[in-house]
């Protein structure tokens, strides 16, 4: 049992480093491809204050059990580019429930 997974994303796969025609170190992102994503919700990192400790993210993405993205991916939402920057994999669910997993989402101010 899961839940449904009503919303599409757009998913940059990391694929490392390369050299840009100056022969400088840059990151790549594959081609974007359409997934499944189940909803995400934003945090409003102003009220963390600044004695917050843990990951610092914007976004936290919920995602089918079939899907994880990796560390360092891309995911395409509504309202812009965000990151990667931690994953909770929910996969101890009750009675045979996978919940899926939670990516934990920064906003990116780079182009893909």
């Amino acid at each position: 049992m899961t839940f449904p997974a009503r919303f599409t994303v757009d998913h940059y796969p990391y694929v490392g480093d390369a050299a840009d025609e100056l022969g400088n170190v840059i990151d790549t992102w594959a081609t974007p491809t359409s997934r499944a994503a189940q909803g995400w919700q934003s945090v409003d990192r102003e009220k963390l204050g600044n004695n917050a400790q843990g990951v610092v993210f914007d976004v936290s993405l919920s995602l089918p059990p079939e899907w994880s993205p990796a560390m360092h991916d891309r995911i395409g939402l509504p309202d812009g580019t965000y990151e990667v920057v931690a994953l909770r994999v929910q996969d101890t669910g009750f009675h045979g429930w996978k919940p899926g997993t939670v990516a934990l989402l920064k906003r990116t101010t780079g182009i893909i």
